[in-house]
């Protein structure tokens, strides 16, 4: 890729701060969802989704049937769905008692 083409497109999130502290407001809140997650979930999800490991690696690692990183892997993201849903109903629900 040309490096020229990189300066003539400039960052979204420095041309659009509220793009940048929407993202961040995002981010803390999937990092605060995934520390409320049970040990068994979160470490599979994270050994997974952050660290790139296969079932199997997961699996040996930590000691555990392949089938039950699969389950775990599925709980923990349909955990962190819900918890980052109901943080962000939380968050619009606070930003519009602010604004009213």
């Amino acid at each position: 890729m040309d490096d020229d083409i990189l300066d003539e497109r400039p960052d979204e999130l420095a041309v659009n701060p509220s793009l940048a502290a929407d993202s961040s407001l995002r981010l803390e809140q999937a990092r605060h969802a995934l520390l409320k997650l049970p040990e068994n979930l979160r470490s599979v999800f994270v050994l997974y989704e952050v660290n790139g490991l296969r079932y199997r690696e997961i699996a040996q690692t930590l000691g555990i049937p392949i089938n039950t990183v699969k389950v775990h892997l599925s709980r923990a993201r349909e955990r962190l769905s819900k918890l980052i849903t109901k943080e962000s109903t939380k968050e619009e629900s606070w930003t519009k008692t602010c604004n009213s």
